[in-house]
């Protein structure tokens, strides 16, 4: 009963849009042609819905693509320099003043670095992850409880098991969390990217949402923000599961209560004295 009421409750916001989208073109789409008839984007989903569905996969695939490269690139820059003092100093305040320059600042030094293909889409995308990963992992690496890492020491513990058996446990809930965060610069960025390179019809979404913006399609405008959008609530939705399935390890990195923290600083002790 509580769960049918909590759907019911989530249709509450969707449906008051879309009678507002209604209501907007019977009062002011004759003189307004950006408000674009609701049956008539619905019958152009249905019309469009073969090339809809090829950029969607196209664009998808680069995202994911971008987001593993990033993460990976992320992480493990995050743990090295949060591990070794001089090379983050060396190379902390560069990667601090990219993070704040806006990616459609950067893209004409992808331009020239990555060339016009598909390294391109797929560069933007990983930078944005890298970037925003980087962050996270390494504010919770240099943030590690200090005895546990002395601990580990004196077990003899490699620098490997040390960053794979406990920080990188650590950094997990923040990994997703910067991951979901991720994915909402990640559209703007393939938008951008596959505008810098445009490529019809196998353009991807981002760039056909752009396109029929310029062209004045407004029905196949919102068709398309209608795919992305689904496609963007689902993504999420799986990342959010993800994020509360991982919450135990918001205990190790001490984002809980203290008497939580102990008994997460006992789970990592172990973690440091296993053989």
């Amino acid at each position: 009963m509580v769960r049918s009421l909590r759907s019911a409750l989530s249709l509450i916001i969707p449906l008051l849009l879309l009678a507002t989208w209604f209501a907007l073109h019977w009062t002011k789409g004759a003189e307004n042609s950006f408000i674009a008839d609701p049956r008539l984007v619905w019958e152009t989903l249905a019309s469009l819905r073969g090339e809809l569905a090829e950029n969607s996969l196209l664009s998808l695939r680069r995202l994911l693509i971008g987001v593993l490269a990033g993460t990976l690139l992320g992480v493990s820059t995050g743990i090295t320099l949060g591990r070794t003092p001089w090379v983050r100093r060396l190379l902390g305040p560069t990667l601090n003043v990219l993070t704040a320059v806006p990616i459609i600042v950067l893209i004409p030094f992808f331009l020239m670095a990555l060339g016009f293909g598909e390294l391109f889409r797929v560069g933007v995308v990983a930078a944005i992850v890298f970037l925003l990963v980087y962050q996270a992992v390494i504010g919770a690496t240099v943030n590690f409880p200090r005895q546990l890492l002395e601990l580990a020491a004196h077990r003899e513990k490699t620098e490997w098991q040390i960053a794979f058996q406990m920080l990188l446990p650590s950094t997990i809930p923040e990994i997703v969390r910067a991951i979901r965060l991720s994915f909402l610069f990640g559209w703007l960025a393939i938008a951008f990217a596959e505008e810098a390179v445009a490529e019809w019809p196998r353009g991807g979404l981002g760039y056909q949402i752009l396109r029929s913006r310029g062209l004045g399609q407004y029905e196949e405008l919102f068709a398309a923000i209608i795919v992305l959008g689904a496609i963007a609530w689902s993504i999420d939705s799986f990342l959010g599961w993800l994020e509360r399935n991982v919450s135990h390890w918001r205990k190790i990195s001490g984002d809980s209560n203290e008497p939580k923290r102990d008994h997460s600083k006992n789970q990592l002790s172990s973690s440091a004295t296993r053989a």
